[in-house]
């Protein structure tokens, strides 16, 4: 999933990343997706759902992956399904 969202009240907002794409092997997620416009980076927040159910931010960690259209995240638990957004800043 993605979510629009700004860095500070007076920047502009910028839409979310399109073409999101996720792929999970073991304790990994690869995220790629489309550049966006205008951004000079990207933030990935993670955190454990339920069984595809967006959960609710609170054990969410946010990496800032730099201007990068891929990431992978690694160290998960293989047995829990996990929440991913991408924000464009």
């Amino acid at each position: 999933t993605s979510d629009t969202f700004t860095t500070d009240e007076d920047d502009e907002e910028l839409p979310p990343p399109s073409n999101i794409r996720l792929t999970a092997t073991g304790t990994r997620i690869r995220v790629t997706f489309n550049l966006v416009q205008g951004a000079s980076g990207y933030e990935i927040e993670y955190g454990p759902g339920i069984e595809g159910t967006p959960g609710e931010g609170e054990n969410y960690t946010i990496i800032d992956v730099g201007n990068v259209d891929q990431y992978t995240i690694t160290g998960l638990d293989p047995e829990t399904w996990y929440d991913v957004r991408v924000r464009a800043y």
